[in-house]
């Protein structure tokens, strides 16, 4: 499993400025690990590093930028779909039944995630510049 520093702590308290610079990385690396875990989706060990990338993103959001809520919202929305997908793929193969789910299923849904990341990181850099 992949262990780092996340900007966030809870009770920790950014400036502005420095913590949506913090806050834009946090996502970039979320939407990096997100993508390794997509590549790798079979190595469960993973899935635990992207839920934790998630989770500082989204304390970072709503400690200094409440008001992008909804961006937060539809990304965690996608984060969900994919994995959901991802999950049945993995439970159908293991059980040898075919999955309910298509690679085009898949693919409509991670270009979904990366439209949320992508507004997300939009929104961020638009308070920043």
């Amino acid at each position: 499993m992949i262990k780092r520093e996340h900007p966030f702590k809870s009770g920790q308290r950014l400036a502005r400025p420095d913590g949506t610079h913090a806050l834009l990385v946090g996502l970039n690396r979320y939407a990096a690990t997100f993508d390794l875990m997509l590549s790798a989706w079979r190595d469960r060990s993973i899935y635990e590093t992207v839920r934790e990338d998630l989770e500082a993103v989204a304390a970072g959001q709503k400690e200094l930028l409440p008001e992008a809520g909804v961006a937060m919202m539809g990304l965690s929305m996608a984060h969900s779909d994919v994995a959901a997908v991802l999950l049945e793929m993995h439970v159908a193969g293991s059980r040898g039944v075919p999955p309910k789910f298509s690679a085009t299923d898949l693919a409509a849904r991670c270009s979904r995630h990366e439209a949320a990341v992508e507004e997300l990181r939009g929104y961020l850099l638009r308070k920043t510049h």
